[in-house]
């Protein structure tokens, strides 16, 4: 947490006192106060009597946290809240990691969604996992041949088709066109395997529920008590 700190305090650098802070550091998991340079780096930490004495000490400006919890950002560039409440309310969840081509037919008949809707978009089965190793829709074939099947992956970057789903979104297997942007894998002869990714996907999350007729379309509200009740859990 104090990696690279200038050796003195900075002007412009500030004081925050009064709070609950997690270091994340083994030797010294909580503090009460700590100072931030001009260039986000944390120059002390200490309890508030410490911190305050600096910081009059430099002139720096004082802010009370007022027992609120502080921690290190665990930042991530961007979330993707919608995909995240579809795949609670939708789709099958998946192991994120160890998929193959011998299991993911059978992950994907034992992952069951936590919401009664997990069959809102006409007869398609999707799943939502990250990856599949070596993946070619041959395999799922065997299980779902007449079943169209999407398992979103990548973290919504990338998706993995069967021939029934790359049939019903109008994908040529053999001779599908690679434009910009788009990334599609093929075997040996040159065939989609059903792995894709970015703009490739447009065609299947086009088509998935597009079916629906006039008033068709589910009711997905009383999902939300079921969507809130498992957040909550997940604090407890």
């Amino acid at each position: 947490m104090e990696g690279n700190r200038p050796s003195a305090l900075e002007p412009g650098s500030v004081a925050y006192i009064n709070g609950r802070i997690y270091t994340v550091n083994p030797q010294q998991p909580w503090a009460e106060a700590f100072i931030v340079s001009p260039n986000g780096f944390f120059a002390a930490i200490g309890s508030t009597v410490e911190i305050t004495a600096k910081a009059h000490q430099y002139g720096l400006v004082i802010f009370d946290l007022h027992g609120d919890f502080v921690m290190p950002g665990i930042h991530d560039a961007h979330v993707h809240m919608l995909m995240s409440g579809i795949a609670i309310t939708s789709q099958a969840p998946l192991p994120p990691q160890g998929l193959t081509n011998a299991d993911v037919a059978e992950e994907l008949r034992k992952g069951s969604c936590m919401c009664r809707y997990s069959h809102v978009h006409e007869d398609w089965l999707i799943g939502n996992g990250y990856l599949v190793k070596d993946f070619h829709r041959e395999h799922m074939d065997k299980d779902f041949p007449h079943t169209p099947v999407i398992i979103r992956g990548g973290a919504g970057h990338s998706a993995f088709l069967n021939s029934e789903a790359l049939r019903r979104s109008g994908y040529d297997v053999a001779n599908e066109r690679d434009e910009q942007g788009m990334r599609y894998l093929r075997d040996a002869e040159g065939s989609l395997t059903g792995e894709m990714a970015e703009m490739s996907l447009t065609k299947a999350l086009n088509t998935v529920g597009s079916d629906w007729g006039a008033g068709e379309a589910p009711d997905i509200l009383p999902c939300l008590d079921v969507i809130v009740e498992s957040v909550g859990a997940g604090d407890r």
